[in-house]
This record gives structure tokens, C-alpha cells and sequence, in this order.
């Protein structure tokens, strides 16, 4: 129910930076959400911590991507609201990852990835758009994907059987960082 991932890049420009390169993503300019719709009202929430790494060959694209996040770490700005998620996901299987598998540029001129996502030990195919950014060694991948929490068996939340949360959830993401310099 996160993700995503998102992380991996694509063709960046001509830099010359040897034969691979690892982006530093920034934490503190980076980004990612989950947007929920529930009966009555929707909530958000901000994945405050994770880790994410990607590298890129000499011709720019992506070679490898990962995005490892512990949902423990998902806040909705309602303590309650956090503690029911964990209990509903599993005290056990809070941690979950996305793995970056292959890329392809769009007519739009996004960037489709697609991969592997790893949610309470459920492993999924998922791909969906990014759009990314350079500006000399600054790199920016912007992008969302929507997220059907049934396809990692876990149950639809609902409450007095009327109240529901809609499986679909909607991940946004900014990731912000710097191809390191060798």
C-alpha cells in the first residue's frame, strides 16, 4: 500500500560520470504520501522514513532501484488511526519493499517502471508512470500509482457494515537527490 517505489531513473542527459553511479536521494526534500478514501472522509498519510537507492550505467539508465519502508513508519497524523493500520496489516509484517525490474520511456515522454512489490510477504508485478528531472548532478522523480491493498490479502477495512475504506490507494511521490560523484 505504499510503494512505491519509485526511484529509478532513466535516461538523464550526457554527464559523464563513469562506468556507474549511485543516486543519493535526499530524505529531507523527498516525499512520498498515500492518499485513502474512506465512507464520510478521506485521510492522508507521509512515509517519514525508508530507504531508497538506485544506480545508473555509463549511458544513464537505470540498472538497479530499491525502495525498502516499514509501514510503523507511515503517519496519518492520528495516533489511532496508526496503531489500527499496524494491528490490520500485522504487528509482524510491517516492513515492505519495492524492487525495481525494467523501465521504458512513454509517447508522453514519462518513464513507465515497473517491478516487484513486497507488501505483508505478498510479492506483486506493479509498474506505473514517473516523470523525471535533471539539472546538472540534481536528479527529481515525480510520479503516483494507485495501489489495491487486496492484491497483497489484506481484507477491506470497514467498521458498523457500512463504513469503508476503499482498497485503492493512491501513492504520490517526490524523490530529490544527486548522482554522486566518484
Amino acid at each position: 500500500m505504499k510503494i512505491l517505489t519509485l526511484v529509478l531513473l532513466v535516461t538523464f542527459g550526457n554527464a559523464a560520470i563513469g562506468n556507474s553511479a549511485e543516486i543519493a536521494f535526499d530524505l529531507k526534500r523527498s516525499r512520498i504520501e498515500v492518499h485513502v478514501k474512506a465512507t464520510g472522509h478521506d485521510f492522508s498519510g507521509v512515509l517519514n522514513n525508508y530507504k531508497a537507492v538506485a544506480t545508473i550505467d555509463d549511458q544513464l539508465n537505470p540498472t538497479s532501484g530499491k525502495l525498502d519502508w516499514d509501514f510503523c513508519d507511515l503517519k496519518t497524523g492520528n495516533d489511532k488511526r496508526d496503531r489500527k493500520m499496524i494491528e490490520w496489516i500485522s504487528p509482524n509484517l510491517t516492513k515492505a519493499s519495492f524492487t525495481f525490474s525494467k523501465w521504458r520511456i512513454l509517447e508522453d515522454g514519462r518513464t513507465l517502471v515497473e517491478g516487484e512489490m513486497n507488501i505483508h510477504g505478498v510479492k506483486k508485478k506493479v509498474r506505473f508512470p514517473v516523470t523525471l528531472r535533471r539539472t546538472g548532478l540534481e536528479i527529481s522523480v515525480t510520479g503516483s500509482a494507485v495501489v489495491d491493498h487486496t492484491d497483497f490479502q489484506l481484507p477491506i477495512i470497514s467498521f458498523l457494515a457500512f463504513l469503508k475504506v476503499d482498497p485503492r490507494i493512491t501513492v504520490t511521490f517526490t524523490m530529490k537527490g544527486k548522482l554522486k560523484e566518484k
